[in-house]
């Protein structure tokens, strides 16, 4: 983003602090600025979608069977859970009880 990079940071401190609305007004100024060069107002229109609409995601094919350990999810969260389903068990046997 070359020339839009260079006004930005001659735009005195258009980059810094927190104040989103100048730099959105900023793009918005060189999308709407018909005496930039397209690609330059392509840059910034391309910066305004991604920050209005988020950003694709960067989706990597991840490697091996299971990159994320899911496989054996259910059992490891079945033996987490057994006590406590013991507790509920041991509650409503009692509460039969009575």
């Amino acid at each position: 983003m070359g020339a839009v990079k260079d006004r930005a940071h001659a735009g005195n401190g258009l980059t810094c602090g927190n104040d989103g609305a100048k730099l959105v007004d900023f793009y918005v100024s060189v999308l709407e600025d018909e005496s930039e060069r397209t690609e330059t107002r392509m840059q910034a229109a391309a910066w305004l979608a991604d920050r209005g609409f988020g950003k694709a995601p960067d989706v990597q094919r991840q490697e091996g069977d299971d990159p994320l350990g899911l496989n054996d999810a259910r059992e490891r969260l079945a033996a987490k859970l057994a006590p406590v389903m013991e507790i509920v068990q041991r509650s409503a046997d009692c509460s039969r009880a009575d």
